[in-house]
C-alpha cells in the first residue's frame, strides 16, 4: 500500500482510512498534504475517489463539480479498457507448495519461476501473478 505520491513537485501522504467529514469518502487537503479514502470503497468507486483526490491535489483551484465529472468519466474509461480493476488492500504472499513426495522438510525444485498469488480484499479477485 502507497504512503506518499508525489503530485506536481508536492508529496501529499495517502491514508486509506474513514475521512474526518463524515460526508466524503475522499478528502484532499493541499494545506496538509494529505489525501484520505474510505476503506469501504471497492472497484470503480474506489477508482474514481482515488482519481478525483489526486486531481485535487494536481489542480486544487478546479471546481468540484467539474473534478467530480473528469474523475467519473476517467475511472468508466479505465474500467471499459479492463484496467481499472483496482483493490484496497492488495499484498502478495508465497502459495504454499503441495507435497509431491520426496523426502519431508526438503522443498520440492519447481524451477526459477515463483508462484505467488495476490490477496486483494475481496477473496473473488484472487490472481495468479
Amino acid at each position: 500500500m502507497i504512503k506518499s505520491h508525489l503530485f506536481r513537485n508536492k508529496r501529499f501522504k495517502f491514508f486509506f482510512r474513514h475521512p474526518k467529514n463524515k460526508n466524503h469518502l475522499g478528502t484532499c487537503s493541499s494545506e496538509d498534504k494529505e489525501i484520505e479514502i474510505s476503506p469501504k470503497l471497492k472497484g470503480e468507486e474506489l477508482l474514481d475517489c482515488v482519481i478525483h483526490e489526486s486531481i485535487h491535489a494536481c489542480l486544487p483551484d478546479i471546481d468540484d463539480d467539474a473534478v467530480d465529472e473528469t474523475s467519473t468519466s476517467i475511472a468508466k474509461l479505465l474500467v471499459r479498457l479492463g484496467i481499472g480493476e483496482i483493490e484496497m488492500q492488495s499484498k502478495f504472499v508465497k502459495k504454499p507448495q503441495k507435497s509431491q513426495g520426496g523426502m519431508k522438510g526438503k522443498p520440492q525444485n519447481q524451477g526459477s519461476e515463483k508462484n505467488f498469488t495476490r490477496i486483494s480484499h475481496s477473496s473473488k479477485n484472487i490472481k495468479k501473478k
